[in-house]
């Protein structure tokens, strides 16, 4: 699963700052980028949410939903120039989105373990903190990202 810069997008403008809407903003966006079922994402991206709230802490989110258009995982990268609440940990609003679009197939399991590794990544207070120092330069966001999950 990699990242590169044509998957960031920064400053996202948010007339909302609720977790619904921006699922609905990404989905948009990650759809229109590779061409695939906008609707099937949302949905998946808002099943998901209904499950259990998929904001870590540390002012980051991480979205996952499944796509039957992908062949391999898509990493994308959304930053905020306001906040969301997102219903996190630590009970601070979400200003980074790091979405994954997973395909529907049999290795339902593998995926959540990288969902699961790169949750545990991201618990990293020196890693979050030099991602909120960089919300707004995509270089250095897929940089700090390179060490993560997201690029293994």
């Amino acid at each position: 699963m990699k990242i590169s810069n044509e998957n960031v997008f920064t400053n996202v403008y948010l007339p909302n700052t609720n977790e619904i809407d921006v699922l609905s903003i990404i989905s948009k966006a990650i759809a229109g980028k590779i061409n695939i079922d906008e609707q099937e994402i949302k949905s998946g991206f808002l099943s998901r949410e209904a499950l259990g709230s998929t904001a870590l802490g540390g002012k980051v989110a991480i979205p996952h939903a499944n796509s039957s258009d992908v062949n391999e995982i898509q990493t994308f990268v959304f930053t905020f120039d306001n906040q969301i609440d997102w219903r996190s940990e630590d009970g601070e609003p979400v200003n980074i989105v790091i979405a994954l679009i997973m395909p529907r197939n049999n290795h339902q399991e593998d995926y959540q373990e990288i969902v699961d590794d790169l949750r545990n990544d991201l618990k990293d207070n020196i890693l979050v903190d030099k991602l909120q120092s960089s919300l707004d330069d995509p270089d250095s966001l897929v940089e700090l990202l390179s060490e993560t999950t997201v690029q293994k």
